[in-house]
Parts: C-alpha cells; structure tokens; sequence
C-alpha cells in the first residue's frame, strides 16, 4: 500500500494489530505492570460486587456503597489505561515521555473522570444497536490515549477523540471483529483451564468439590463473569496498544509524527554503524600491532611520519561482517522469513513417509491402470467401427449403443448392490437381541444410608403415595421429605451431601433463596415436622401429612 492510499484508509487492521504486538513485547514490565495496578482491582471489585449482589440476602443494604466503590476503581483503571498508554504513545514516537507531575497526575484524572464517566452506559446501548458501536469504543479508547494529562483542558481532548474515531471507519470495525474474535478464543482456552482444574484436583488428590459433584454450577453467572473478567485482562492490553498506534498515525496525518520517528530510528541506526566502523579499524590494527623492537624503534624513528590527516582503511569483509552483526540483531530481524531448517527424521517419522510414499504410489499406479483399461476399451471400440454408419438401437452408432448399455448395466449392478446391502441391514437391525437393563432396586425409605439423590422427585412423591395407601404413614413422610429435597436439588437451591444434616439444608436454602420467602418458609415447617416424627415419638396423623404434601407442592410450584 503506497503513502497516500495509507494516509486515505490506513493500514490494514492485522498489520495494525502486528504492530501492536511488536510494541507490547518491545515495552517494558514496568509499563504492562502499571495496567494492571489499576486493571486487576477494578476486575476484582466487579466480581465481588456481582457475586454478592447475585447470591447474598442482605444485599440490597450495602448496594449504595458497593457501587460507589466500584466507580472509584473504575476511575482508577481509566487513569492507570491512560498512564500505560501514554508511555507506549511515547515508545512509538521514539521521544523520552514527559515527565509525570502533580499537576499533570491532576488533569490527567480529571479528564478521565469527566469523560469516561459515560461509557458503562452509553457502550451497551451502543453494542445493542450495532452501528455506533465502533465509534463509541474508538472515542473511549482514544480518551484513553490522549488524555495523559499533557493538555490544560478537557475539551481540546474531546473534539481530538472525536476526530480520532471518525477516521478510518474500516479499518476500526475490522480491528474490533479480529481482536473480539481473538479474544472470544482466549475466553475458550482459559473455561477450558478452569474446568480441568476440579477434575485435576480430584483425580490427583481426591479432593470432591462442588464442580466435580455437579457439573452445572460451572454454567452460573459468577463463572462466566470470572471468565470474562479474564479475558478483559489478557486482550485489553492489545487494544489499548492497537488504539495508541490509530491515534499516532492519526495525528501524522497533519504533523509527520511518523516521519520524525522513523528519521530518529535512522538516526539510531546510523549512529550505532558509525560506533561499529570506528570500532573495525581499531580492532584490524589491534590484532596487527606487535610489541616494538630497539631496531624497529630506531627505523621507524627514521622515516617520515604518515600524514594525520589519513583516514582508516576498511576491508570490505570486515565492512560487511559488521553490518550482518548489526542486521541479526532482534529489532531487525523479527520480520525477516523464517530459515528451513532440515531436521533429523527419527525412525518412527522415516517409517510414516515410506508408508505414506508406498500409499501414494499404489493408489497413483491404481488410477493409471483404470485410465489405461478406459483408454483400451475406447481404442478397442474405435478400430471395430466400420467404415459406414449402420443403424442401431434407437438411431444411434452401434458403439454409442453399446456405451450407452455399459453404463445401464452398471447402474443396475450399483442399485442391486445398494439393494442388497439395504435387506442386510434390515435383517442385521431385526436379528439384534434387545440388551437387558439392570432393574434399579427401589431404596427402603427406613434405611439411614439412603439419600435424597437416588431417586429423582417425581418418584420419591410416588413412592410415598404407595406407603400411604399401605397404610405406612412415617415411611410415606420420609420419602416425602426425600422428595422435597430432590426437588430442591433439581431447582439449584441445595447441594446433596450426605455429611450435611436437615438443619444445613436450612441455612443453606436460606442463603441461596433470600428472593423465594414462600420456598423457605415452607421447607422450614417441613423440617421441623419431620425431625419431631422422625427422630421423636411423635405420632403421624393424615393432616399432619396433608400440611406435609402441601408445603412440598408450593415448593415445587417456584420450579
């Protein structure tokens, strides 16, 4: 892409994101570390504020401070974003930083506080409808990058964020689907990791948790927050990075920012080949200089001096030497292409190749032999046709009729074929014997072994129906409180554990269903008729077990 068409559309978006990459590895750790100061408490806050505001009951008393909280931590990433940006705003310049004041800290978090203080709100309502998405996340971003405190103002950093994220308009879409799309995989890898790690745990130190007990509490909100709040912290840094090299160029349009930066990379560059030159010389004639003699001193004493003002002589191998040392260097040879290396093949990888080559060569000598039959039947036809056209069926040649009988006949043969493999299978499918299912044995409600997770709850209330008409009122009332947990269990409320007792069971669905008052109460009253029946001498009477049956349906009816 020449000059012009790059100042009219910029460059593409994945040499822009390339860039971008090289800048990042190119920074120093102190710089990414100063993103993260302010990145990771805020990600943090986000995550306890949503966990307690998702799972705690008394939530609602503490939600005032949490949030505002969780605003100071947000100002505080955007001014850390900015400080990072600002330092690599500075390494893509190749000019020292300004250096960072009091006052300077000051307006930089005034700025940032003033601006950013809209994007929670207005990037969603963006997001939702698609097409101003791309400009509300270029103008926060470039907020970002040009707010570092260097201007006395607010509003010339607005109008430049705002021209910033009008230019361009392709490249910057493309630059949001390829480091979304990037970072939609990252968030794959790292759900990936987390699900192995409970898996790992219980297999290598036999340690059962609530994810290896239930899958499903994997799939909650709080998990894909925790995996979101990840990924935010991985790619982030590469669209900050991508967004300071926008802005850059963005401003090179005017000032040739770009054109100076390059002028003092050449001139780095220069500098150091000369240091290299007037390094040669002096090594050549280190290495040719010998101690003096008394009589090499006397003749040399003799001859006339060489005039000072001669310039060193360099051989053109030593020339060349340095400048191949100078180009191996890593800033100049990340781009070049990559050497081939001829490696080793072990014996394993030598015998896969001469398999593969044996394969290749039998299937390629297979299709010559067929073309050579189709090639002789046609050469065959060609030197039995007579002179003279004779009729033949339906018109045509007796060649063409034989063609055309050929491929009649062969399709008969694949539908025969193709008909005879269908009765097979048909007679395959009729002559496999149904396999036998191990009945599963009803669990004798009486036994203290027996847990709430054997039977779903359906089955449990079924069961309980059949003890009731029997007669077997106390059995029928455990199975109606092994039920009720079973349900409980299938809406997410509990966790079946065989070390909890009936009392854990209430404080942790007090817990979970502060929003379900009605589910709590009546699983409470539940608790404490059975444990007085069950444990107690109590006796049970049929109203006692028709209040039982109607707590249990009003805590099925909230599923």
């Amino acid at each position: 892409m020449n000059r012009s068409r790059q100042r009219r559309e910029g460059m593409p978006a994945l040499e822009l994101i390339e860039q971008a990459v090289h800048l990042l590895r190119r920074a120093p750790m102190g710089v990414l570390a100063g993103y993260y100061v302010g990145a990771v408490p805020f990600v943090l806050g986000l995550l306890y504020f949503w966990a307690d505001m998702s799972r705690n009951a008394f939530a609602g008393r503490r939600c005032a401070e949490e949030a505002l909280g969780l605003a100071l931590l947000f100002f505080w990433m955007k001014c850390w974003q900015a400080v990072f940006a600002g330092e690599l705003k500075a390494r893509v310049a190749g000019a020292e930083p300004p250096r960072w004041t009091r006052g300077r800290l000051a307006r930089l978090a005034v700025t940032q506080v003033i601006l950013q203080s809209s994007a929670p709100f207005l990037l969603p309502l963006a997001l939702l409808m698609m097409l101003p998405f791309g400009w509300g996340s270029a103008f926060y971003h470039n907020v970002a990058v040009l707010g570092d405190g260097t201007s006395d103002e607010t509003r010339p950093v607005l109008r430049q964020a705002m021209q910033q994220a009008r230019l361009w308009p392709r490249q910057n879409y493309l630059l949001i689907l390829i480091v979304w799309l990037f970072g939609f995989l990252v968030m794959l890898n790292l759900a990936s990791a987390v699900l192995l790690v409970p898996e790992l745990m219980r297999i290598l130190l036999g340690v059962e948790t609530v994810f290896t007990l239930s899958g499903t509490h994997m799939l909650n909100t709080t998990f894909v927050a925790v995996l979101f709040g990840l990924t935010y912290l991985a790619v982030n840094p590469l669209m900050k990075a991508c967004y300071v090299l926008r802005c850059f160029y963005g401003e090179s349009v005017r000032s040739g920012a770009d054109l100076k930066a390059q002028l003092r990379a050449l001139l780095a560059a220069g500098t150091v080949a000369i240091a290299l030159l007037s390094w040669v010389p002096d090594a050549l004639g280190a290495q040719t200089s010998r101690a003096p003699s008394p009589m090499r001193t006397s003749s040399a004493s003799a001859r006339p001096s060489p005039p000072p003002c001669s310039a060193p002589v360099v051989s053109p191998a030593a020339l060349d030497g340095a400048i191949q040392k100078v180009l191996s260097r890593p800033e100049y040879a990340w781009r070049m292409p990559r050497e081939h290396v001829e490696e080793e093949k072990g014996l394993l990888a030598s015998l896969l190749d001469d398999f593969l080559g044996v394969l290749r060569r039998g299937v390629r000598g297979v299709a010559q032999w067929i073309r050579d039959a189709w090639e002789w039947v046609q050469e065959y036809l060609l030197r039995r046709q007579p002179r003279e056209r004779e009729g033949g069926l339906l018109g045509l040649h007796w060649t063409e009729t034989a063609r055309w009988l050929l491929v009649l006949l062969a399709s008969a043969v694949v539908a025969a074929l193709a008909l005879m493999l269908r009765r097979a299978w048909r007679r395959h499918r009729r002559a496999q014997t149904v396999s036998a299912e191990a009945i599963t044995p009803v669990p004798d409600v009486a036994d203290e072994n027996v847990t709430a997770d054997q039977l779903p709850a359906d089955e449990w209330l079924q069961r309980a129906r059949e003890l009731m008409e029997r007669g077997e009122l106390r059995r029928a009332l455990r199975a109606l409180y092994l039920g009720s947990l079973a349900a409980l269990a299938q809406q997410e409320m509990l966790v079946l554990a065989r070390f909890k007792s009936n009392h854990d069971y209430v404080r942790e669905l007090c817990r979970r269903a502060h929003a379900r008052p009605e589910t709590v109460s009546a699983f409470t009253q539940n608790v404490a008729v059975f444990d007085r029946i069950w444990y107690g001498a109590h006796p049970v009477d049929q109203e006692t077990m028709s209040r039982f049956t109607a707590n249990i349906e009003r805590i099925r009816s909230r599923a």
